[in-house]
Formats: C-alpha cells, sequence, structure tokens
C-alpha cells in the first residue's frame, strides 16, 4: 500500500522591534519556508530618535547580525531583532537621529580635528540618513579647526556650534540654511571668512 510522503517542515521568520521606542516599518514575514530555502531579510525599520544598525538573532545583540537585503538559509523558525543605537561616528563626525532619516552633526571624535566637512548624507546599515542640522557646540573650543564645509541640506547651526574655534578661518554653508543659533560663530578667527549660498 502506499506510503503517504510526509510534508516538509516550514518555517518562519519573526521580526521584532526590541526597543520601547516607537518605531515605523517594522517589517513582516508571512512566508512559510521549506528547510533549506534562501530567506532574505527584509528592510529597515527606523526610530526618530536611534541609528538602526541591523538585525540580530538575539535580542542582547551577541547572536548572528544580519544586515537588510542579507540572505540566509532556514532551519528552523527565527526571530530577528532589530539593534539600535544613540550615535554613529563616520570620519571622526559624530551623528544622532532627530527624525525619520534625518541626523544632526553632534560633534567630533577628532579632538585636534582641522577641517570639518558635514555631507548631504551618511549610510549606516543600509539606511541613508539627510545631516539637516550642526547641534549647539558640537564643535566648541576646536582649537585646531581652520576650515569647515556644511552640505546643502542642513538648515540649522545651532548656537555656540562654531563657539571660541579660535583658528577657524572660512566656512562655507550649503543653499539648505534658515537659522543660525546665538553666538554660533562667536571667537572665531579675526578674518574668518563665511560664504552663505542660501
Amino acid at each position: 500500500k502506499p506510503t503517504a510522503t510526509p510534508k516538509p517542515r516550514t518555517y518562519q521568520v519573526k521580526y521584532v522591534k526590541n526597543t520601547r521606542l516607537s518605531v515605523g516599518s517594522l517589517p513582516s514575514d508571512k512566508t512559510k519556508y521549506t528547510s533549506g530555502r534562501n530567506v532574505k531579510v527584509q528592510k529597515a525599520p527606523y526610530c526618530t530618535s536611534r541609528f538602526f544598525t541591523g538585525w540580530n538573532t538575539r535580542a542582547d545583540g551577541k547572536g548572528t547580525r544580519y544586515l537588510p537585503g542579507q540572505t540566509f538559509k532556514i532551519k528552523q523558525n527565527i526571530t530577528l531583532y532589530a539593534q539600535w543605537s544613540l550615535s554613529y561616528t563616520a570620519s571622526s563626525l559624530i551623528y544622532r537621529v532627530t527624525g525619520r532619516q534625518t541626523v544632526t552633526c553632534y560633534g567630533t571624535s577628532n579632538s585636534r580635528l582641522g577641517k570639518a566637512v558635514i555631507p548631504l548624507t551618511i549610510k549606516y546599515a543600509g539606511v541613508t540618513y539627510k545631516v539637516t542640522s550642526v547641534w549647539s557646540k558640537a564643535f566648541a573650543n576646536k582649537k585646531n579647526l581652520s576650515s569647515v564645509v556644511i552640505g546643502h541640506n542642513v538648515s540649522a547651526i545651532g548656537s555656540q556650534a562654531f563657539y571660541n574655534c579660535k583658528n577657524l578661518k572660512a566656512v562655507t554653508i550649503g543653499t539648505g540654511l534658515t537659522r543660525i543659533g546665538s553666538q554660533a560663530f562667536r571667537n572665531v578667527k579675526a578674518k574668518c571668512v563665511i560664504t552663505i549660498k542660501s
């Protein structure tokens, strides 16, 4: 008599936001995968005050890390936990998230920074963020800073952002600027040239 073929086992992938903060665009995957199938990791969720740094098989981040778009072979049910970070440093500039895919340049990790270039956007863990402001006191008292170029997406420069940068002699600001905080450029080099393109 014919033997019934056992149904192949199927597994699912669950995505967990892994934070008390509110998170948008959390992916979900209803697919039932048979064992050994390739699974493509879904896109990143967003949080308006944290960087998404990747998915992890453990909530504490000590498991296997996956980035959106990566694939893996499934052999069991998998839960992927979103990982979050308060700040991200690129080219010695520190960034913090201020909104949906927007960041502020919060300062620098290099106390001897000579030239700061604040880009239009930064990319982290597959997500692109617009750099829309320079935080208050971000570069205050940076004695070696001599030139600053600020990208077109920056609309606000915080108060005392470049306060007491005694060697700052050239600042170029992009077309997006709408607001400069008080004393943002106080006590910079006497002949400092500030070019604003907006």
